[in-house]
């Protein structure tokens, strides 16, 4: 399956499926601002003990002349739903999304490819947190060779590590990229540098399993993700306004990957199961804190519907009372109402 960026009619063509053109200037106005929907959302988060925010952006009405929409202009209300936007929320694992854009940004620049290996040791295999890169391959068993110190190396593709952390949430291939490509203050200066606020990346996944107190340095409204989803999944469409991600190469490679997410299968994508509407996600998964509260669960994503049209939504809850599989659900339900809304639409 491949994601192809056209014109200012939005259309995206995703391998068989062939998704017909539409611009705004001739289907009509599509005026996102419905209070019947925000009052759905209320309704759906007033049944949980929890802290919710949402942000949803959705494609520009006639009113923009057909033109993508830049970062200036998802701001305007007409483009963008925002529910207990004021919190900051942990961002958790929803932060590799932003570390896969300064990663190969990197690697653009630089002129490497998505295969450049990188060496990883058996130091970087850390055995108490979520890794399937480390099970793999520790359960091949055929390392590069041995460092110095006698420990076993492997070489791994920085295309592989980024597989693992953006379909699977690997906390090691996480950590290794942070270790070779600037840590989190690089990450975080990459995406201030593409104009978007309203987030912080300070922490490793190392950091954050050691002291679960140190999660909060990692923050983000739901609004600054669904505008960072919205410059992603806009990149070279014809009259896109900010341009602030056309030069990396290595996008489309992002936006395919997120698409064949496996982890959060009961949030964000639960309601999307059966419909012909493409999803490309990242979820973020916090443990319990000492009162018994979950500390994050997150999903943050962009839903192409079959006719052409996409929006970008982000569902950050903090502080649930609420067990794992309800916490999942209350951002499922929430991504059923928007769904249902723009489909109608």
């Amino acid at each position: 399956m491949k994601i192809f960026r056209r014109t200012a009619a939005i259309c995206m063509c995703l391998y068989t499926l062939a998704i017909p053109a539409v611009s705004y200037a001739e289907s009509g106005k599509r005026d996102f601002r419905d209070e019947s929907l925000k009052q759905e959302i209320r309704k759906i988060l007033r049944k949980a003990d929890a802290e919710t925010g949402v942000a949803v952006t959705a494609a520009a009405p006639v009113s923009c002349a057909g033109k993508v929409p830049g970062m200036t202009d998802i701001m305007n209300p007409e483009h963008v739903i925002r529910i207990g936007d004021h919190r900051r929320y942990p961002l958790m694992s929803v932060m590799k999304m932003h570390q896969a854009l300064c990663v190969t940004d990197s690697l653009a620049r630089a002129g490497l490819p998505l295969d450049t290996g990188i060496d990883v040791t058996e130091e970087d295999l850390k055995p108490d947190t979520y890794s399937p890169l480390r099970d793999s391959l520790m359960a091949v068993g055929r390392p590069a060779g041995t460092n110095k110190s006698g420990s076993k190396t492997f070489n791994v593709t920085v295309r592989t590590l980024l597989r693992y952390t953006l379909q699977q949430s690997d906390n090691n291939a996480c950590d290794i990229l942070f270790r070779h490509f600037g840590g989190p203050p690089a990450t975080d200066r990459y995406i201030r540098s593409l104009g978007i606020g309203g987030f912080s990346i300070k922490m490793t996944e190392e950091q954050m399993h050691s002291n679960l107190s140190l999660c909060n340095a990692n923050w983000s409204t739901p609004s600054s993700a669904a505008g960072l989803l919205w410059s992603m999944i806009s990149a070279g469409s014809a009259g896109c306004n900010d341009g602030i991600l056309d030069g990396n190469i290595y996008l489309d490679f992002i936006l395919q990957t997120m698409t064949d997410c496996t982890t959060g299968r009961d949030r964000l994508a639960a309601p999307l199961h059966g419909t012909n509407a493409v999803i490309g996600h990242k979820t973020g998964t916090g443990d319990t804190d000492s009162r018994g509260r979950i500390i994050g669960l997150n999903d943050a994503g962009f839903i192409i519907l079959p006719d052409g049209r996409f929006y970008t939504i982000a569902v950050f809850v903090r502080n649930s009372k609420e067990s794992m599989t309800d916490t999942a659900r209350l951002i499922a339900d929430i991504s059923d109402a928007v769904y249902r809304h723009m489909v109608s639409q």
